[in-house]
């Protein structure tokens, strides 16, 4: 369990059973504790908009979640790629981190 959690999250995981056939979203953890940290980024602007790229680590209480899922916050509905996970387990603090990315815009 981690010691702080600033917000909740929902685990996506996404597939697709035939390339082309459309991707299925399916929630596999509601609720998850979590907190995000260490997040920064880059901006490009272009004459028709611009876009930015946000990183950083996510420690989630224990579950199941794997690096091609998504992180939905649950309190400001933000979309988090997953990158790499990794379980951390010692003295009641069992937790789950996870490096993740988010692009918003278009360049």
């Amino acid at each position: 369990m981690i010691a702080v959690a600033t917000t909740t999250v929902t685990v996506r995981t996404i597939t697709e059973d035939e390339p082309g056939e459309g991707r299925t979203v399916t929630s596999t953890a509601r609720h998850v504790r979590a907190h995000f940290s260490a997040v920064s980024g880059s901006e490009s602007t272009s004459p028709g908009g611009g876009q930015s790229t946000l990183s950083g680590t996510a420690l989630l209480d224990p579950c199941t979640v794997a690096h091609t899922d998504q992180l939905v916050d649950e309190n400001t509905g933000e979309v988090w790629e997953v990158q790499a996970t990794r379980l951390n387990r010692g003295v009641g603090l069992d937790h789950v981190r996870c490096e993740v990315k988010r692009i918003e815009g278009v360049v």
